[in-house]
């Protein structure tokens, strides 16, 4: 089998929307018109885990040894790239970059399936709705090496779960956000999120020129892993203490877990898998003392909900049980014997992948709202928040989903920001057995086999989300930030396989799903390993912001210095920078 290697014959994209016609871009814009670092990291950002390895190497020797191991993939596995281009040129150019990044620039490149070889690895990297609904959707897949990476984190808890225990766990978890008690969690979440704002703005009041600088990044994390706390265990990691919140053993633990997370998510030699590597290391010495630390605080709240279990059906809990924590109703659901190992691994995965989520999205969604694209929506969103202010009528009421789904322009706000800024960017998986992809968008004139692509039972598969959201060839002026966008119908080409995007399907729920984008868009994944938190989530996210911005005037700092780095989910490089003050009546 020949190796490709050299840049395909592009496809013109289909027009849609009565004329509207998107461009291939060969640049991957990270950010909206006026603070975009055109698809690299900003200057200031660190080097990824590969970068430091290979930091001194010259460029033209890596890239030879890039495509020395493509070549060799092609020879020793011919079968594997099953009719899909190799990705191999100029890979020492985003070394310094996130993964998404670079494999965007080669999807535009290549089209929407390529292979991407280095060392003794090898990846089939997709970027099509068509093949991506394949994947998600057939239980012919596994998380592959993600289950693997995630085992340490989140032991068999619904992230790391192999597919027998996804199935048994996964429905009484999602049962455990049952109504009355999303009901519940809105007020938590309102109300985390005011005191947080109400603080700041004490603090702003007593700053120099009544202006306090702050991290919003952390802010936001805080936020979300304080109402979590409360949601999954109903116990409070952060004690509150006059205006300001301080952090708890807990919350430091949560911090070093996730740093490790970063960090083996972006370094190219695992060398925490070497034999004492626990003990001689000092951050694996550290990780492993977090871990431990989360583990023993989180275990004792199991031990002891688990020496009170009172046991119920499922329809029981939910509708006549107090819906005071997802830990309650897992220990006392009847029939299912969990281990205390077990209900840890899986209130761990809700404690920590959940607040994580919550945090990144209300901190692109926040940069975004700020540059040039934004502004036009940040009044529009104030006046939302205020209005539920005003209708909340201080205390007197908590907010029900009829207040979220009257924030409208929130609403689309959070979902653009999901589609530019997808948490996680990149979703991994592994077929159990040989399978053929479909041909999707881009695939034409002779862009690989007329029936498909094969695929191999265990090759590794990397989905890009973010690809999908600003393909050009799904979506007009894919890396401009335009909420509006989700209000109008997005009509495919006859030969696309792509049933486009139908905006009434998209706005019944709190946001455009999966499935009415018909996986062109994967703002929580798909199929069987769809993120069973979702509304939970995207809640967060508009009553975080709501509150904030009733209480405060904001300001980002430097906006165009901000940069990206890769983790669990897409961080920035050095913060989110904001001044904020109280809010001034009237101001906007």
């Amino acid at each position: 089998t020949a190796m490709r290697c050299t840049p395909l014959p592009r496809r013109v994209p289909p027009r849609r929307r009565g004329g509207a016609c998107g461009t291939r871009r060969r640049e991957a814009r990270c950010c909206a018109r006026g603070t975009e670092t055109r698809g690299r990291a900003s200057k200031g950002d660190a080097p990824t885990g590969l970068a430091h390895a290979l930091r001194g190497a010259p460029a033209a020797i890596f890239d030879a040894s890039i495509m020395l191991a493509a070549r060799a993939d092609a020879v020793i596995n011919p079968e594997a790239s099953g009719g899909a281009p190799y990705a191999c040129e100029g890979f020492s150019r985003f070394l310094s970059q996130p993964l998404w990044i670079a494999l965007h620039e080669w999807a535009l490149q290549h089209g929407p399936i390529f292979r991407l070889a280095f060392g003794p690895k090898a990846f089939t990297v997709l970027s099509d709705p068509a093949m991506a609904k394949h994947v998600l959707t057939s239980p012919n897949y596994s998380k592959g090496f993600l289950a693997e990476f995630a085992a340490p984190f989140f032991g068999t808890g619904l992230i790391a779960a192999d597919a027998a225990t996804h199935r048994r766990r996964a429905p009484l978890v999602r049962a455990s956000m049952h109504r009355r008690f999303l009901e519940r969690a809105l007020g938590t979440q309102l109300r985390c999120a005011r005191e947080a704002a109400a603080g700041l703005a004490a603090q702003a009041a007593q700053a120099p020129g009544g202006i306090l600088e702050v991290d919003l990044e952390e802010l936001y994390s805080r936020i979300a892993l304080r109402t979590v706390s409360l949601l999954v265990f109903d116990v409070d990691v952060l004690a509150r203490d006059g205006s300001d919140f301080e952090l708890g053993e807990v919350f430091e633990a949560v911090g070093g877990v996730m740093r490790e997370a970063e960090h083996r998510s972006t370094f190219f030699i695992e060398y925490w898998q070497f034999p004492l590597a626990d003990r001689l290391v000092p951050g694996q010495r550290q990780f492993q003392a977090h871990l431990s630390t989360l583990r023993s605080a989180l275990g004792a709240l199991v031990t002891e909900a688990m020496a009170t279990r009172e046991e119920g059906a499922v329809e029981e809990l939910m509708e006549t049980r107090e819906a005071s924590s997802i830990l309650r109703f897992l220990v006392d659901v009847r029939g299912e014997d969990a281990s205390e190992r077990q209900l840890l691994d899986d209130l761990m995965t809700l404690l920590i992948a959940g607040h994580e989520t919550s945090a990144a999205v209300l901190t692109w969604m926040t940069f975004l709202l700020f540059s040039d694209d934004g502004a036009g929506y940040q009044e529009k969103v104030r006046d939302e928040a205020l209005a539920l202010a005003a209708s909340l009528d201080g205390d007197e009421r908590a907010p029900d989903v009829g207040d979220l789904m009257g924030m409208t322009n929130l609403r689309l706000c959070a979902a653009e920001a999901l589609r530019l800024y997808p948490q996680p960017p990149v979703l991994i998986r592994r077929p159990l057995n040989d399978d053929v992809l479909p041909r999707g968008v881009g695939t034409a004139g002779g862009r690989g086999p007329d029936d498909g692509f094969p695929i191999q039972a265990g090759s590794d598969i990397l989905l890009s989300a973010w690809s999908l959201g600003r393909n050009p060839l799904l979506w007009d002026a894919p890396d401009t930030f335009d909420p509006s966008r989700w209000t109008r119908d997005v009509l495919p080409a006859a030969d696309d396989g792509w049933a486009g995007y139908d905006a009434a399907s998209g706005l019944e729920g709190l946001y455009p799903s999966e499935r009415s984008a018909d996986y062109g868009y994967l703002p929580f994944g798909g199929g069987t390993r769809r993120c069973v938190g979702d509304q939970l989530g995207f809640s967060q996210v508009l009553l975080a912001y709501a509150a904030l911005v009733t209480e405060l005037d904001i300001r980002l700092v430097e906006p165009e210095a901000v940069g990206m780095k890769a983790g669990g989910s897409i961080h920035t490089s050095g913060g989110l920078r904001a001044e904020v003050r109280p809010r001034m009546s009237g101001s906007v």
